[in-house]
């Protein structure tokens, strides 16, 4: 069935065949016989596509419908098609195309000398396929048959030749990948990388989409000289508010393999992660979770992409965090897990937070305006399986007076601290197993808070004396130095000395509220001097910024004067243009005899660190910390990207300090990434 109409210069034909509508818009339409032709601004409206072409030939009879000459088919799902000739078949839906040149909704593009379609479906002879610039492409991938499903965007590719700069590099009898970005399972691109004890690492993902909010990745690996192992990894997302994972591997050493940073030959861990910002929809609450579960470090170092926010550090520490609250409450509910993994150290000694809760009850006036109060209260559980275990309630009530002086310029604050805390001591044998334990404390705090706008900038000074001392104080059965060292070591009591502290702060902000510079200072003075602080300045405290056009200057410094002597500084420059991004940086610290803790060590170290982007093409960057006192490089790095629309190519070198479970090593490696947008990605890691 077919209806020709007449319009002046423009005609249009429109005839159905097995309810398909096909509409052929020309300015010349002959019809002779069973043969309809059409010439002359041709427009065909087919399906979901528009069709252009210099001919158009129907036969009434067979029911084909012949495009002759620069035809370009436009899909209604953004796909572009262009050929010499194309051949449907009305009766069945098929086409055939003579020199196809198609571009997918992703920018890839396939040229072949001749090709099939039925329905989504399209079946190709020899062709080429790239997402370069069609007149000298980087990259290419040869084959010689393709079959691609245009619906759910997937091809298949047979004895496909890939050549970079006409230089073939990789061969492959099938090749599928999806051609846009839509998770998919399938093979991952592989990585790659060579380690002098472990031998060539070769490790392969496998990703299985399971569903639009879930999926699971297998990365198998052999180390040639060492052995094999497998991590797989689950992610979910289970409601619009959350999100997690869950990785497990196993890596096996072989017999012949030898190591003295191994305690053991056998490496395993599962790790888990979760973040919901509203696990009850009817309250503002939120629950994270980071957990891990190793038996060595190595366990991490195995893998070739990290999971968690673990790190490589001999202490792991899993979290897990849930917190509910309103305008005026807040419960959190804190745990937390070490596993030392030195080789040297029992972790059944080592001491555990399972849990800490916590309830407070935010800032509120009582009985009248300016006399505010807030709670906090913990229930902490220290435990371990070997040593000595805690339980501790606390509760602490602040009362303050709030008075504005002289017109709000200056403020009075009067304050009461009231602190109660009780010990409950466990596994092993005590005279005493519980401690009571009650104190209060007195604040008398001057302070200010003043702004001015001047024409070209605004300046914020804030600046406070605190007057502290302590109160009443009662400790049960007896007095905390009494205890057991063991004891002592977990008890936390004691009202600070009579002290002052004073501390000025400023802030300096252009008309666009941008900080141009701002000050910290800090200082405390005792009234007393004691055998264990013999002296009555404290350290100290001054941190600094400074921010320019282009510069940013930063300070933060510790001084001593019992010793004077620098105890500790961090400095860095920053110089930041379009294109340049360079920082240089130095951090000293020195140990000076009455630090109390033991894990303090000196450092003197320099920085450096550049990012610098040449045109838009070529990126480098690069770090190195240098050990002033040693005079020798602690780590460094090295690096450039190379980018193309179609594919970017990086490099870098770098040295590195691994740990390990009888210490660590210093690694040199590099790595070469090739990723051929947006289907292929090649790593080499050495």
């Amino acid at each position: 069935m077919y209806r020709y109409f007449s319009f002046f210069l423009f005609s249009v034909l429109l005839f159905a065949t097995n309810n398909i509508l096909v509409e052929v818009n020309a300015r010349d339409i002959n019809n002779s016989g069973d043969i309809i032709k059409a010439s002359n601004g041709i427009e065909v409206i087919y399906q979901d596509s528009i069709i252009r072409a210099n001919r158009v030939i129907y036969n009434k009879k067979t029911k084909k419908l012949k495009l002759i000459g620069d035809v370009e088919m436009i899909g209604y799902n953004s796909t572009k098609e262009q050929a010499n000739e194309v051949d449907i078949d009305l009766n069945s839906t098929q086409a055939e195309f003579k020199r196809l040149f198609w571009v997918t909704d992703n920018d890839i593009w396939i040229v072949s000398k001749n090709a099939k379609k039925q329905d989504d479906i399209y079946i190709t002879g020899a062709s080429v396929l790239s997402s370069c610039d069609i007149s000298n492409p980087i990259w290419k991938l040869a084959f010689d048959r393709s079959q691609y499903n245009k619906s759910n965007k997937y091809i298949k590719l047979y004895n496909a030749i890939m050549y970079f700069m006409d230089v073939p590099v990789f061969y492959s009898p099938y090749l599928a990948f999806p051609t846009n970005k839509q998770r998919r399972s399938g093979l991952l691109s592989p990585l790659f990388g060579y380690e002098i004890d472990d031998g060539f690492i070769y490790e392969q993902p496998i990703f299985w989409a399971i569903a639009p909010n879930m999926d699971l990745e297998f990365n198998p690996q052999i180390r040639t000289k060492r052995s094999y192992g497998e991590y797989s990894t689950f992610r979910f997302a289970d409601t619009k508010y959350s999100h997690g994972g869950i990785r497990v591997g196993y890596f096996k050493d072989k017999s012949s393999y030898e190591s003295a940073n191994n305690k053991d030959d056998s490496h395993y861990g599962i790790e888990f992660k979760y973040d919901n910002s509203n696990v009850f929809s009817k309250y503002n609450d939120g629950l994270y979770i980071n957990a891990i579960y190793l038996n060595d470090i190595d366990y991490l170092n195995l893998q070739k992409t990290s999971f968690g926010d673990f790190g490589q550090s001999a202490l792991q520490e899993s979290k897990l965090n849930y917190y509910i609250q309103n305008n005026d409450y807040y419960v959190g509910v804190n745990t937390k897990y070490f596993i030392n993994t030195r080789a040297n150290v029992d972790n059944d000694t080592t001491l555990q937070i399972l849990p800490s809760i916590q309830l407070h009850k935010y800032l509120d006036e009582i009985f009248f305006k300016n006399l505010t109060y807030s709670i906090d209260m913990h229930i902490d559980n220290y435990y371990r399986k070997e040593g000595i275990n805690l339980k501790q309630l606390q509760f602490e009530v602040p009362i303050e007076y709030t008075l504005s002086l002289f017109d709000d310029y200056f403020g009075l604050s009067l304050e009461e601290n009231i602190y109660y805390s009780k010990y409950f001591f466990s596994n092993g044998d005590f005279s005493y197993d519980k401690f009571k334990y009650m104190s209060n404390l007195h604040r008398i705090k001057l302070f200010s808070d003043l702004s001015k706008k001047y024409s070209s900038f605004i300046h914020i000074l804030q600046s406070s004396i605190f007057f502290i001392t302590p109160g009443y104080e009662s400790q049960e059965p007896i007095s905390s130095s009494d205890f057991s060292n063991d004891q002592q070591a977990l008890l936390n009591v004691g009202l600070p000395q009579k002290h002052y502290e004073f501390a000025l702060n400023q802030y300096f902000y252009d008309n666009a509220m941008n900080l141009i510079f701002s000050q910290r200072l800090y200082q405390i003075y005792y009234a007393k001097k004691t055998s264990i602080r013999p002296y009555k300045w404290a350290d100290l405290h001054n941190e600094m910024i400074y921010n320019t056009k282009h510069w940013q200057f930063y300070n933060d410094l510790a001084y001593s004067y019992h010793y004077s002597k620098i105890r500790e500084s961090s400095s860095y420059i920053r110089y930041k243009i379009s294109r340049l991004n360079l920082g240089v940086s130095h951090t000293y610290r020195d140990i000076l005899g009455d630090e109390q803790s033991v894990n303090l060590t000196k450092a003197n170290e320099a920085g450096i660190s550049f990012a610098y982007k040449y045109n838009d093409h070529w990126d480098f960057n690069g770090a190195l910390t240098y050990n002033i006192d040693e005079s020798s490089s602690k780590q460094w790095r090295l690096g450039f990207k190379y980018k193309e629309d179609c594919w970017n190519f990086s490099f870098a070198i770098k040295q590195e300090i691994i740990p390990r479970p009888n210490g660590s090593d210093t690694q040199n490696s590099f790595n070469i990434l090739m990723n051929f947008v947006p289907f292929a990605e090649f790593g080499v890691d050495l």
